[in-house]
C-alpha cells in the first residue's frame, strides 16, 4: 500500500507561511504529519496529489501536510485500512474536536485523510466516522444564558482532528495539542478504569498535579501549580501562578500570579501577570497585558498593558473571522484576533472579534498623555491624550 503526504500551496494569514510550516511549541504540522505516519511515506505536491486521487491506480492512503491528528486517530485509520473493505475519507465528530461545546453540537468535521483501493478514485470514498466516547470532561461552567448550550464543557477525545487552512482552525489544532498530553495519561488508564472512576480521579487536586512533565533546569517556585501540563527546559515559573492543561516552551518566563490554561506557549516568552486561556503563542514574545482569551498570537511580538482582543459575541451562534475581505463563519462560540510576527500594540487598546493583524504591524494609542503639568493642586481631565484644566471653582460646586 503506497501511503502520499501532501504539501499543499495555501499560506495561513497573518503569518503568510505554509500551513504545513505552523509551529506548536517545537514542532509544526509537516513533521508532525511525518512522525506519525509510516516512514517509507512519499511526499506530492498538490497537482501530484491531485492526479494520484482522481486515477484508478494502485491502492494509496493520502493525507495533507496541514491537518493536526491525534496519535490513536491515525492508528485506528490504518486499522482500517489495512482491512481493505472499501475506499473511505476519514471524519471525526464535531463536538470532540470543539473547544466549548456540549451535546447539542451534533454533526462531522472532515479529514484530508484518504484511504483509495486499487482500482478505485476519490469519487468512491465513502465517509467514515471515526469516534470514542470521551476519555474525560471538564465543565466549563459558562453560563447557559451565554453560551445558548445546556452543560457546557470541555472535551479531552482521542479522536480528534482538524485540516487547518486559517489561523481559527490553527486555535483549535492548538487546543487539541495542549489536550492531548492529559488525554495520552488518562488513556493509559481507560482499559482498566470505569470512565466515571477516571473523570473522577482527574478532578483529585493530588492526582492532577501529578500528571506534568517538567523540563531541565527549571525554577518553579513551591506555590505554583501545575496540572496535566508539558513545562519545557529553563522555564520560570512564578509563586502562586496556575498552569493546567498547557505547553510551555523552553526558556520561557511566567511571572506571580498568572494562569496559562489550555494554551500553547512557545519558547522564550516572558509573561507579567496575566490570565490567558486558550492562547496559541509564538516565540520571544513579551507580554504586559493581563488578559488573553482565544487568540494566536505571531511569534516577536509585545502586547503593551491593558490591551487585548474582544472575544465576545453573544448574539452569534458562531463567531466570525475576517478572511480575504469577507467574513467567514468559524468552529468557535468565542474568537479574538491572530497577530502576525513582529507586531508592535500599545497600551489601552482592544481589537474587535476576528481580527488579523499584519506582519509588523506597530498600533499605537493615540490617547497616551505626553505631557503633565508641573503645577501642584490640579485636577485634570483627559480627552485624546490632552489634558484640560478643570477649576477648582467647580469642583466645589
Amino acid at each position: 500500500m503506497k501511503i502520499y503526504l501532501v504539501k499543499p500551496v495555501n499560506t495561513i494569514e497573518p503569518w503568510m507561511k505554509n500551513s504545513g510550516e505552523i509551529i506548536l511549541n517545537d514542532i509544526n504540522l509537516e513533521q508532525r504529519i511525518k512522525n506519525q505516519f509510516p516512514s517509507h511515506a512519499l511526499e506530492l505536491d498538490l497537482k501530484e496529489a491531485e492526479s494520484q486521487m482522481g486515477m484508478e491506480l494502485e491502492e494509496r492512503v493520502i493525507c495533507f501536510y496541514n491537518t493536526f491528528l491525534s496519535d490513536q486517530l491515525v492508528k485506528k485509520f490504518f486499522s482500517m485500512a489495512h482491512k481493505k473493505k472499501k475506499s473511505f475519507q476519514c471524519f471525526v465528530k464535531k463536538r470532540a474536536t470543539l473547544i466549548f461545546t456540549s451535546e447539542e453540537d451534533q454533526g462531522e468535521i472532515a479529514l484530508p485523510l484518504y484511504y483509495i483501493k486499487s482500482g478505485e478514485s476519490i469519487h468512491d470514498c465513502h465517509p467514515e466516522i471515526l469516534e470514542e466516547a470521551d476519555v474525560y470532561q471538564l465543565a466549563t461552567g459558562l453560563p447557559q444564558s451565554i453560551m445558548q448550550k445546556k452543560n457546557t464543557i470541555i472535551p479531552f477525545n482521542t479522536m480528534v482532528g482538524i485540516q487547518v487552512n486559517d489561523w481559527s482552525e490553527l486555535l483549535l489544532a492548538s487546543s487539541l495539542y495542549a489536550r492531548e498530553f492529559i488525554i495520552k495519561q488518562l488513556f493509559k488508564m481507560s482499559p482498566y478504569l470505569w470512565k466515571s472512576l477516571i473523570h473522577y480521579l482527574a478532578e483529585l487536586p493530588f492526582i492532577a498535579k501529578k500528571i506534568k512533565k517538567i523540563g531541565k533546569n527549571c525554577q518553579i517556585h513551591p506555590t505554583a501549580i501545575i496540572e496535566g501540563s508539558i513545562i519545557g527546559d529553563n522555564v520560570v515559573i512564578g509563586a502562586h501562578s496556575y498552569i493546567r492543561a498547557s505547553v510551555i516552551g523552553n526558556n520561557t518566563h511566567i511571572r506571580e500570579r498568572s494562569s496559562v490554561i489550555l494554551s500553547v506557549i512557545g519558547q522564550g516568552n516572558f509573561i507579567t501577570t496575566s490570565n490567558i486561556f486558550n492562547v496559541l503563542m509564538g516565540n520571544d514574545c513579551l507580554m504586559f497585558t493581563q488578559l488573553l482569551v482565544n487568540c494566536v498570537l505571531g511569534s516577536r511580538n509585545f502586547i503593551g498593558g491593558g490591551s487585548g482582543f474582544s472575544d465576545f459575541e453573544f448574539y452569534r451562534q458562531m463567531a466570525t473571522m475576517d478572511y480575504k475581505g469577507e467574513k467567514k463563519e468559524t468552529l468557535h462560540q468565542f474568537l479574538a484576533s491572530a497577530t502576525g510576527d513582529d507586531c508592535y500594540v500599545g497600551a489601552g487598546l482592544i481589537f474587535k472579534p476576528g481580527k488579523m493583524l499584519p506582519n509588523k504591524s506597530h498600533f499605537l494609542n493615540k490617547n497616551m498623555i505626553d505631557e503633565i503639568p508641573s503645577k501642584e493642586g490640579l485636577t485634570f481631565i483627559a480627552n485624546q491624550g490632552k489634558l484640560t484644566v478643570i477649576p477648582q471653582a467647580f469642583l466645589r460646586g
